[in-house]
């Protein structure tokens, strides 16, 4: 009985122990699996370079003396001796010497969001500093511009859905390891030439692009065939999917397809050769390029003067705009000066090499209104008109024809007023143009015309006497 307890009370501690042991190991388990879950949603992520070191990096980036030891367990591996360049290393930001920097919004045009990781959605706004896991969203209106911190900039356009998987910067010591996940839409970016320690990606459902010192575009297609369109403008892009992986070069492109090979890099079509010249130009005015053998449409970037024409800028408006035919009219954009990029589209929906040109737009002034001759005065004959704004002078025009297909003379005054010279008074018609000298010899429709050789009807009546009397006479 006695040694039956003994079993039963050794069973019961064994078993005991046991108990306990496997209850840890299952908190261990929890452990590392709520560590992994939290280590994608929010931590600072290091991709590994030839020569690094787990002691190197910890004491590099972090205030936590046993990072080394900690680091292996918190990412749920255990890394070796030598680590393999590529591995990605997930740090809690909280150990971090000082917090990775965030996307920054500078411009943002049309209905934009963005959704915290919290899943708080709220209007994005210029200035505003998004962390990683931010998702930026945007209307079929929406445009907006992101600068990242080794000063890349991306231009996230219409209907898209863009997700900050990865945002890692470090900018004391020059290492910036940025990932974005695009679900849909479009985005072009324009990366910095790269640093030893800097990386950034772009992904897709159907590829990843890794990007080394470039400026390119990605377009994702959401759908029963998901697919991502690729297009390199300058420097080079590695695509690759869950198989393989290829280079593109600048001037190249490549549309991948979610779950099939990657097919053949493609050349991407050449520059439009722009027809109308750089100046300034009153506006509405008509843009026109030589037609390209291949393009099925064009795509046009109008972007505000001092900012760059693939992402935009800090300044002022951007605007993207198709055209089916080889030219464009460019209205309804606040004056100034801007870069237009041209580019032609091809029959994969690939965008083709950019052609750049600057042009300056005025705004017409107003047409002159209310002109009205006066002759009211016994010897003096004047035409006086409504102000313009903006206006600096004006221009008197003067013909023997309505049409003034021949302009007799002209006079150019400050006031919205003249009195007729004896060089005006034989012309049957007049006319005023407002004038803007300061802003490029700017002019504005001609104003009605009306009639200036008007008969004297003091004069009409003495001859209309005299003719009666010499009648009568007779």
């Amino acid at each position: 009985m006695g040694i039956g307890l003994k079993l039963s009370m050794r069973n019961y501690k064994v078993l005991s122990i046991r108990k306990i042991a496997l209850g840890l190991w299952c908190s261990l388990i929890v452990s590392l699996v709520g560590v992994s879950q939290y280590a994608h949603s929010g931590d600072w992520v290091y991709t590994v370079r030839k020569g690094d070191t787990l002691w190197g990096l910890c004491l590099e980036y972090t205030t936590v003396a046993t990072c080394w030891q900690k680091i292996g367990p918190y990412n749920g591996v255990e890394y070796p001796r030598s680590l393999a360049p590529g591995t990605r290393i997930n740090f809690p930001v909280a150990w971090l010497i000082r917090p990775p920097a965030p996307a920054l919004v500078t411009y943002v045009k049309g209905s934009a969001e963005k959704v915290l990781p919290s899943d708080v959605a709220t209007a994005l706004e210029k200035g505003d500093a998004l962390p990683m896991g931010t998702r930026v969203l945007t209307g079929s209106d929406g445009l907006v511009l992101l600068t990242f911190a080794d000063g890349s900039m991306m231009t996230v356009e219409g209907e898209s859905e863009l997700t900050l998987d990865a945002l890692s910067g470090y900018k004391e010591a020059g290492m910036v390891d940025t990932r974005v996940h695009l679900k849909k839409g479009a985005v072009q970016t324009r990366v910095p030439k790269r640093k030893p320690r800097s990386n950034f990606e772009v992904s897709t459902p159907s590829s990843v692009a890794a990007v080394r010192g470039t400026d390119f575009r990605v377009s994702s297609v959401e759908g029963e065939q998901a697919l991502t369109r690729n297009e390199v403008f300058s420097g080079a892009v590695s695509v690759a999917n869950v198989s393989e992986k290829k280079e593109l070069a600048q001037g190249t492109g490549l549309v991948a397809v979610k779950d099939q090979p990657l097919p053949e890099v493609v050349k991407l079509l050449g520059a439009p050769t722009m027809l109308t010249e750089a100046n300034t130009y009153p506006m509405p005015f008509n843009l026109q390029w030589e037609p390209l053998d291949g393009a099925q449409r064009y795509r046009l970037e109008l972007v505000a003067d001092g900012q760059s024409a693939s992402v935009g800028g800090h300044k002022s408006d951007v605007a993207i705009h198709f055209s089916d035919t080889q030219d464009f009219t460019v209205s309804q954009v606040p004056d100034g000066c801007y870069l237009v990029r041209v580019s032609a589209v091809d029959v994969n929906n690939l965008q083709g090499m950019p052609s750049e040109r600057r042009y300056c737009v005025k705004t017409l002034l107003a047409q002159p209104q209310g002109l009205v001759f006066d002759r009211s005065k016994k010897s003096l004959a004047s035409l006086s008109w409504h102000p313009v704004v903006r206006a600096e002078s004006y221009r008197v025009e003067f013909s023997l024809e309505p049409s003034f297909e021949r302009i007799g003379s002209s006079a150019i005054v400050a006031a919205p007023t003249l009195v007729l010279s004896n060089d005006h008074k034989g012309a049957k018609y007049a006319r005023v143009v407002a004038l803007a000298e300061n802003e490029g010899m700017l002019e504005s429709e001609p104003s009605a015309a009306v009639v200036t050789h008007q008969p004297n009807p003091i004069r009409i009546a003495v001859i209309v006497s005299w003719v009666i009397a010499v009648i009568a006479l007779l």
